[in-house]
């Protein structure tokens, strides 16, 4: 039920163009009571503004994040990810996976420069109140 409870965290981070990412065991979504994978969770996400990724393995998984941090920091995107992977069978099982070098992780992932940093000199107010006009064009920049 985690993504659930931070549903509504969802469509402020994509609003605010924040470039998180984020890993989902997927679940079933109560009731009854279910601990196997399911996509009631995710699919109840779909319209939050994230890019959602689909991972079948731990390999998979392992390369999507890494794949997700370049898409969600890119200048042209600057939106939230998240890579999805099966509840239970994925987050319960061990398996091998290749990882890179630090040195060809850094060749792929280039030091992240957010384009809005915070200055204490210029404080500006984030995630305020929006006019109808306002809230229109933000989410159909999502």
């Amino acid at each position: 039920q985690g993504l659930e409870l931070m549903h509504e965290v969802l469509y402020i981070a994509s609003s605010m163009r924040l470039p998180v990412v984020m890993a989902v065991a997927n679940r079933a979504l109560s009731a009854p009571l279910s601990i196997w994978g399911d996509h009631s969770d995710v699919m109840a996400a779909r319209d939050t503004g994230w890019i959602q990724i689909f991972a079948a393995n731990g390999q998979e998984t392992f390369d999507s994040v890494l794949c997700a941090f370049r898409i969600a920091e890119d200048q042209r995107v600057l939106l939230p990810a998240m890579v999805n992977l099966d509840g239970f069978h994925l987050t319960h099982m061990i398996e091998p996976i290749c990882i890179p070098e630090q040195s060809e992780v850094d060749k792929f992932l280039p030091p992240y420069q957010y384009p809005l940093p915070l200055d204490p000199d210029k404080p500006i107010t984030m995630g305020a109140f929006a006019s109808p006009y306002i809230y229109t064009e933000t989410k159909k920049a999502q």
